[in-house]
């Protein structure tokens, strides 16, 4: 099924004339602020403009002791209403006008919101005060119809340690409209989870291993998810709703993790965030990255290639 739609998607591909329009708009920063004049485009992390509460000492310290057992962690709500609007707004006015969901890294506010002090302290305790952000950034939309799905069961890295994603729902994430199911680790043996990827079958007892150590993770919009490389986990199918599921995420890297070097040049992660063409590149390598999770990207594919190799 998942060669049969990835065909159709490349049958869709855009023709040369729309491929040239949809990049010579991303290159316009003008462009942008047309689209979604809620949203900023400045190149520096305005955290009075986020607004955000601070992640407490008890949150934080509840965290990382669920990160060391279970392998994820859970941050109660701390962004504010009118930022998540103004998120949903502009991934929906995305939407509208054919642009895949990634598109909303242009924008300063989903880089900034990963630059509050204590969310900040938060990744420091986890993998270090040198830690960086990779460029496996992206955007979720799950619209609200039945069978709508996020990726499929996944690992982000099994074989690699002191590395962390993390998950912004910006939309309420729900049993009904796809919220994130995992399976904590320390549930089901090591041999399952590290040879999850490359199994093309499963007996009855691991199947059921797997099913009864799920954990459904329905949580409020503004919250945070957060979870290790090593931590299987998936979007679930959606059915009756009328909300979408609408997300950011994004990775982490310690300074000394092993490997680094295959992360291709991680970013600031503390005071900085991108400038407009190195976020047009990093979207375009993400769309070009995840086809195997998001087949529809297929059709973005030579703009993504333009963008990501612009310099």
């Amino acid at each position: 099924m998942k060669d049969v739609t990835a065909g159709m998607m490349a049958m869709m591909s855009l023709g040369a004339s729309d491929v040239r329009r949809f990049v010579r708009n991303a290159r316009n920063p003008a462009y942008w602020r047309k689209l979604n004049p809620q949203l900023s485009i400045s190149g520096k992390p305005d955290l009075e403009k986020i607004q955000a509460k601070a992640i407490s000492a008890a949150a934080k310290r509840t965290a990382l002791e669920k990160l060391d057992s279970d392998g994820y962690f859970q941050i109660d709500p701390v962004y504010p209403g009118r930022l998540l609007n103004a998120l949903r707004e502009g991934i929906e006015n995305l939407a509208r006008a054919n642009w895949p969901a990634p598109f909303i890294y242009v924008y300063d506010e989903p880089w900034a919101m990963k630059r509050i002090p204590s969310f900040i302290d938060l990744i420091d305790a986890i993998l270090g005060p040198s830690h960086r952000e990779l460029q496996n950034v992206w955007a979720h939309f799950l619209r609200p119809v039945p069978g709508a799905h996020g990726w499929q069961p996944h690992m982000d890295g099994p074989t690699l340690g002191g590395r962390v994603s993390a998950w912004f729902p910006v939309t309420d994430a729900t049993l009904e409209n796809g919220c994130i199911y995992i399976v904590p680790q320390n549930r089901i043996p090591d041999s399952l989870t590290e040879n999850f990827a490359r199994r093309a079958t499963f007996r009855q007892p691991e199947l059921q291993l797997l099913m009864h150590a799920a954990r459904a993770l329905p949580v409020k919009a503004g919250s945070i998810l957060g979870w290790n490389f090593k931590v299987l986990h998936w979007g679930s199918v959606a059915g009756q709703t009328r909300q979408p599921r609408i997300s950011l995420a994004t990775e982490f890297v310690a300074a000394d993790a092993p490997n680094v070097d295959l992360d291709n040049a991680p970013l600031d992660a503390h005071t900085s965030i991108p400038e407009f063409d190195v976020r047009l590149e990093l979207i375009g390598r993400a769309i070009v990255a995840f086809p195997t999770f998001e087949p529809m990207m297929l059709r973005y594919r030579a703009v993504a290639q333009h963008l990501w190799h612009s310099r």
